[in-house]
């Protein structure tokens, strides 16, 4: 997900015709944010997957806990920092 290297000062054309300059710290600072907002897309997917699989996890368990009584959200969240320890998450 790299950007193109462009000179620094060096105007872009667009469509109609206009034309504007760009800066190379423009440029850094708009592909300092593509990578912020991928890592957060990262680490937000990263959740989700851990989430499917607590839900995996559970389903298996499912018999067992209804016998026990044991809580469905208090297993979750269990299940849930343990797999994100495994995973060396911080959620």
């Amino acid at each position: 997900m790299g950007l193109a290297p462009v000179r620094p000062k060096r105007a872009l054309r667009i469509k109609q015709g206009n034309s504007f300059d760009i800066s190379t710290d423009t440029l850094r600072r708009v592909a300092a944010g593509s990578r912020v907002a991928a890592a957060m897309v990262d680490e937000l997917s990263l959740e989700d997957r851990i989430n499917e699989e607590v839900r995996v996890i559970l389903d298996a368990f499912q018999e067992d806990m209804r016998k026990s009584g044991a809580s469905y959200p208090e297993m979750f969240k269990k299940v849930k920092n343990e797999l994100a320890r495994k995973y060396k998450a911080v959620l």
